[in-house]
């Protein structure tokens, strides 16, 4: 995060919709936690099998990037920056 030098960032986990091409693939493969499935359709909320981890990995790594993301320093870091850019951009045209 610090070296792509983003002002702002939003993540979320893979979400594979009813209906789209990865939501039949996990089917396909047995890999959807569950049937009854739009509940868990938030962005937020693991909805299918990972492959390379548990469940539980992929929820706590998530959760942990997460606070690292938006944590006050690192959010007060990043609106710094931007205000700095925003300010260099303003006296660069003037």
């Amino acid at each position: 995060m610090k070296e792509s030098n983003l002002s702002e960032v939003q993540i979320t986990l893979l979400t594979p919709f009813p209906n789209t091409a990865l939501y039949n693939q996990l089917k396909q493969e047995n890999r959807l936690l569950t049937e009854n499935y739009w509940d868990k359709c938030t962005l937020f909320d693991v909805n299918f099998i990972p492959k390379n981890f548990t469940v539980t990995e992929l929820e706590s790594n998530f959760q942990q990037l997460m606070q690292n993301i938006y944590a006050a320093d690192t959010v007060k870091e990043r609106k710094n920056k931007f205000k700095q850019t925003l300010k260099n951009k303003i006296n660069f045209q003037s």
